[in-house]
This record gives C-alpha cells, structure tokens and sequence, in this order.
C-alpha cells in the first residue's frame, strides 16, 4: 500500500505537521493553490518571555483570489532573515536544548538569504528539518492546477497520477471529504489525530492549546526524543 498526504508549505510548522509527513509514502506540495491571508503559510508560534507570539515573514502584497502560493514573494523592504534568526534566539537561547536549536539556524542561515519566495522558504526549512529529525518521506510538487471540479475529485485524481492507493489527513478533513468517493476510486483515506503528538508535548510541559513551531520543540526537547517520537508514530 502507498499512502500520500498532499499539503500547502507552511512556515516553521508544528511537530504534528511532520507527523502527517512521517505516516505518507510520498508528500505532495500543492503550493499551485490559492493564497490565504492570515493563516499558517508566512507565520507561526513561539514562546517569548512565557508568551506566545507570532513570527512573521513579510510578503508582498498578493492580488486577491488569483495568487498562488507558490507565486507569494517576500518584502524585500525589509531584512527579514536578520529579525527571523535574531527573535528565535532571544526566544530561546537561554533553553537547555538551544545547542540543538542553533545547530538548524546554522543550517538554515546558508541558504534563506538567498530565497525570494514564500514556498521556496517554507519548502526549504521544512526539508532542513526533515533532515535533522531523519524523516525519509519523499516530497514532489503538484506543479500546475488540477482541473477537476470539486476538492474531493482533485485530490482523488491526485492520488491516482502517484500510484496512491491511501490518502492520509488531519481530522479536520471530515468536514468535506466524501469517503465513499474515496472507497469506490479504491483510496483508503487514513485518519491522523494527533493524539499522540499532543501526548508527547504535554510529557514535556510545552504548549497544545496552540501548538507552537516546531522551532519550539527543538529548543526544549532532546533531540533523541523527538527523533525516537518520529521513529515510532507510523502507521502500524
């Protein structure tokens, strides 16, 4: 059985996005959809001083319903990756993991700078990660828009050109997915709660109610545990 999740790039994402990425086969990046304003695409969670505050990336302004995320450019006006690595330090440098944490922006400050896109940003932090925890899953990009009408019928048409025979999706997906569409295309959709990444951010005493950046859990938790959590989440 090949299973897929098919996901928008997001930007420094929580632990349990990596966990939908660790149960799929094959992850495809569907950043040829629509840009949303004020979601998770150009921002994300930290703790700073025990609050929670947002770390942003400056994009350009988009035009409306017809820009792509994968179109989303950075504001150069501002120099972004200077405040990037200068907020994630003074957030958690004093943590006792930090070692770990300043191990990935070492990584990370080779090549950001040279980044002029929002997806290509989001694309190469979340595979620098991936990196760093061992996580294998193979990544390709949906690089043109699927004309199917409806979601369910892009996705299934998805999984077909991939070889998928199992869709795996957050919870919240019941709300539009239409599973006997899925059955009788031979997909089997795999639901992941998260349960088990939110046990384990609760074993550390790190917040769930939000879920901070994955930034977050590296700064505080050994590396040795994260990488065992990985390890052991797959589907049975």
């Amino acid at each position: 059985m090949k299973s897929i999740c098919i996901v928008q790039s997001n930007f420094v994402p929580w632990l349990g996005f990596f966990e939908l990425l660790v149960r799929s086969d094959l992850v495809i990046i569907a950043d040829e959809l629509q840009y949303t304003k004020g979601d998770w695409r150009n921002r994300n969670l930290l703790e700073i001083n025990e609050e929670i505050k947002w770390l942003t990336l400056p994009v350009k302004r988009v035009n409306g319903l017809r820009t792509k995320i994968s179109e989303v450019e950075i504001d150069v006006r501002y120099d972004w990756t200077r405040e990037f690595f200068n907020k994630i330090r003074y957030a958690y440098s004093r943590q006792e993991n930090y070692n770990q944490l300043q191990e990935l922006l070492d990584s990370l400050s080779i090549s950001l700078p040279t980044l002029a896109k929002l997806s290509d940003i989001n694309i190469h932090i979340i595979k620098t990660v991936m990196f760093m925890l061992e996580i294998n899953t193979s990544i390709v990009f949906q690089d043109k828009e699927i004309e199917e009408p409806d979601k369910n019928s892009r996705l299934i048409k998805l999984c077909k050109s991939n070889s998928a025979t199992a869709y795996v999706s957050g919870e919240r997906a019941r709300g539009y997915l239409d599973l006997s569409l899925f059955d009788s295309n031979g997909i089997e959709v795999k639901w992941i709660d998260y349960s088990k990444t939110l046990a384990f951010l609760r074993e550390f005493n790190l917040s769930i109610s939000p879920p901070l950046s994955i930034l977050d859990t590296i700064a505080k938790v050994p590396l040795v545990k994260i990488k065992e959590f990985i390890s052991n989440v797959k589907f049975s």
